[in-house]
């Protein structure tokens, strides 16, 4: 029993280790914003599905579900990333004409394409979480998942910055955004990086704290 017990504490450790790594803050670009927060993660996933769809039908493409189907169910995001796969398909054949003859897909055109990457990348991370079945277990890793899939959705990220536990740290920019006509973009962004790097430490602090009370109670007193 205490060798069981001793395992789920290690694994606990482990993840949160693993989450602990790196931090990613991104700055989106909307024109409206609800405050709505994430609803159960059903419901979630079916406005996952939703808003997909829209992006796909913008495309002319149809996203029609046989009706004993549930919408926002593991066969839903399958026929998404069917739908996406051709489009990428067909968009990749363009671009590659265009090189041919010195020329580069429209902006608004490469931008479909680097969303649809998106759809695909995140329905294809759903569907691992269903492991066979039509239920997804509500553990915290499937539900961070679920919870940045919804706010992602079809949203336009502006910048994103990415920070390494080794100090690394890495800022991606559109480059539409990269002048100083977006300065309160920027600064928005830099605001957001500040605070996380500061809710980070506070969190590092708390699992060093949590770790050290945790090898204190399995180490046997002499």
């Amino acid at each position: 029993m205490n060798g069981n017990v001793n395992e789920s504490i290690k694994d606990q450790i482990q993840n949160l280790a693993r989450d602990l790594l790196n931090l990613e803050i991104l700055t989106i670009v909307k024109p409206n914003i609800t405050g709505q927060k994430m609803p159960e993660p059903k419901t979630a996933l079916t406005e996952i599905c939703n808003k997909y769809s829209i992006k796909l039908e913008q495309l002319n493409m149809d996203v029609t579900i046989d009706e004993k189907v549930v919408w926002g169910g593991r066969e839903t995001f399958e026929k998404i990333i069917e739908l996406t796969n051709a489009k990428i398909s067909e968009l990749k054949k363009q671009i590659k004409g265009l090189e041919e003859s010195g020329r580069e897909l429209a902006p608004d055109q490469m931008a479909h394409f680097w969303m649809l990457y998106r759809i695909k990348t995140m329905s294809s991370a759903i569907i691992g979480l269903y492991k066979g079945g039509q239920e997804i277990e509500p553990t915290t890793d499937n539900l961070v998942l679920i919870r940045k899939a919804w706010e992602l959705g079809i949203e336009e990220i502006a910048m994103k910055t990415v920070i390494q536990l080794d100090g690394d740290v890495i800022t991606r920019v559109q480059e539409s955004y990269a002048t100083a006509d977006h300065a309160t973009v920027h600064e928005l962004h830099n605001v957001g990086v500040k605070t996380s790097l500061a809710f980070w430490k506070t969190l590092v602090d708390i699992v060093e704290s949590f770790v050290s009370g945790i090898v204190r109670m399995m180490t046997p007193k002499k």
